[in-house]
């Protein structure tokens, strides 16, 4: 990329983030109109400093265009928009999509685990196949609500370096499962499962917001979306990388071993990238406002909990992802039961697995392109048509698959088509637009907060659908499950409609506003916020020394 006009060099002579420090000076400002506001003129100057420095940092790594620059409105009216974002932004993505690229192998190469494990081991009962997956979902859930808080408390900095130190020691000990005492080898691994969910459910808020700050809000929905669909790479990664060790003539033991090991090279890679990770500049702002002028963190917590405007934000996106989770969660469960479902299941051993790992791939691989149609049209169909639209179509496929379920099993290509649109659906409309709306509709001092929240009541959804699975397995019948898959369908296509944000990239600014717990606060506060939020332009920072 060949310089822009407004990008300078010379990082030597750039003052450090960390080295610009903040006095307490008080000043007054009085404005047009004769209204008097007060302000920190050091704190608003180092405010200023920071996220100048910020954005000149991520000019020099080539990560920004400006929003007037010849080269990025020449390569957009070629390629669009997103094509440009994945150009410019390939890095940022890979780094913040690394835990949920975890998050998408874990939950589809959990079941091929388990198959690889009782052909050495006794089991796993019903019971014990519950707890694994229930524990790893139970971890997502911790993860996701107490690393969304202190991502607003101590940053996203810290956050993001930490929650890929717990998934990567939660994936390595996994590997390490053995029975010990009167623990089962299954039930050692629920525990080591629980762990790696909280650092992949402490990825969801984390990644989310660093995407949602480092972008213009023309690119907002774009760049978030591509992160997530890291979690479509997982997915398809989760059968390739069992089936190469089984191809590779492996034994059982390594090969659930190394799958479940395989989750920490990411991991290991992002936290080597994370190391050179800075501060949103845009965090550094809210910060600006909070400390020291309106509230502590506690007190904005309390603030967000009693406005009307942001409860219903949060039920708006956390509802939906429990619904959709019900729904998505179940289906997971369920692949692992095709082969018995559809009079496939003849086979034993070696063949068996590898069977299950090619219907892994074949599904995860019609579901992906449902990413990438998101990412190419959440701007221009909207984020809550298209979850609306979604939530519809999956409770159509669901219904066809619970009415003609008998129909079906006996066709195994009619199944696997319908089956494999599912996924499809989920990915281009609500599993898409669940992570991307809280993501870009509160502002930065509750953001990861609300994300996380979201996420958390998500991943409860599954934690519900996967302890009551066993029933549709043993007494009602699948059918039954795609019959309640319907249903929670409906329902989430109802409650996006009532409850939703609805907006547009262009809207999104007065959209953060009316989410935010400043706009009751007295003039002079909200003077100092809207000052502090007009100087920001939304970065991140990636250089070869890292900053104190």
């Amino acid at each position: 990329m060949t310089p822009v006009q407004g990008r300078s060099y010379g990082r030597n002579s750039e003052p450090s983030i960390s080295n610009v420090k903040c006095s307490t000076t008080r000043h007054s400002k009085e404005d047009s109109k004769g209204n008097v506001s007060f302000g920190n003129r050091a704190e608003d100057a180092c405010t200023e400093k920071q996220t100048q420095c910020s954005k000149q940092k991520w000019m020099d790594q080539g990560l920004w265009v400006e929003e007037n620059s010849h080269e990025g409105v020449a390569e957009e009216a070629i390629h669009g928009p997103c094509i440009s974002l994945w150009s410019s932004n390939l890095k940022k993505i890979l780094i913040c999509g690394s835990g949920l690229l975890a998050d998408g192998y874990d939950t589809f190469v959990l079941h091929i685990v388990l198959s690889l494990i009782k052909q050495d081991w006794a089991g796993p009962s019903n019971t014990e196949t519950t707890l694994v997956h229930g524990m790893l979902l139970i971890g997502e859930a911790i993860g996701a609500l107490s690393c969304g808080i202190l991502a607003d408390y101590l940053g996203r900095r810290s956050m993001a370096v930490i929650v890929v130190l717990v998934l990567t020691t939660g994936a390595l000990l996994s590997s390490f499962s053995e029975s010990l005492g009167s623990l089962s080898i299954y039930e050692t691994l629920a525990i080591w499962q629980a762990v790696l969910g909280m650092g992949i459910g402490g990825q969801y808020p984390i990644a989310a917001v660093i995407a949602s700050e480092t972008v213009q809000p023309r690119v907002k929905g774009c760049t978030i979306a591509s992160v997530l669909s890291m979690q479509g790479v997982g997915s398809i990664l989760a059968g390739v990388v069992p089936l190469l060790c089984l191809l590779l003539d492996a034994n059982f033991e390594f090969t659930w071993r190394f799958s479940l090991a395989f989750i920490a090279i990411p991991g290991l890679i992002c936290l080597c990238l994370s190391r050179n990770l800075h501060e949103t500049p845009e965090y550094l702002a809210s910060r600006a406002v909070t400390e020291n002028k309106t509230s502590s963190y506690d007190q904005v917590l309390r603030l967000a909990l009693t406005d009307p405007d942001i409860l219903q934000g949060m039920a708006g996106t956390a509802i939906p992802w429990f619904l959709l989770s019900i729904a998505f969660y179940g289906n997971v469960l369920f692949l692992p039961h095709t082969g018995s479902e559809l009079n496939m299941d003849t086979r034993s051993g070696t063949r068996a697995v590898t069977d299950e790992a090619y219907t892994t791939i074949f599904l995860a691989a019609i579901g992906y392109p449902g990413y990438l149609l998101s990412i190419w049209l959440i701007d221009a169909v909207g984020r809550k048509q298209l979850q609306i639209v979604g939530f519809l179509v999956l409770a159509i496929l669901f219904s066809c698959i619970g009415g003609l379920y008998d129909k079906l099993t006996k066709d195994k290509v009619s199944f696997f088509a319908v089956y494999g649109l599912m996924f499809f659906f989920a990915n281009f409309g609500p599993n898409t637009t669940t992570f991307v709306i809280p993501a870009e509709a509160f502002s930065a001092e509750i953001r990861a907060t609300c994300h996380g929240l979201a996420a958390a009541v998500g991943k409860l959804g599954g934690v519900l659908i996967t302890f009551v699975f066993s029933e549709f397995e043993g007494t009602t019948g699948f059918q039954y499950l795609f019959w309640l898959s319907a249903v929670v369908s409906i329902i989430g296509f109802f409650i996006t409609i009532a409850l939703a944000p609805g907006y547009s990239a262009n809207e999104m600014t007065e959209l953060q506003r009316r989410f935010s717990v400043f706009k009751g606060i007295e003039p002079k506060e909200k003077k100092k916020m809207t000052r502090a939020s007009d100087r920001i332009d939304m970065g991140i920072i990636f250089e070869d020394v890292v900053l104190d």
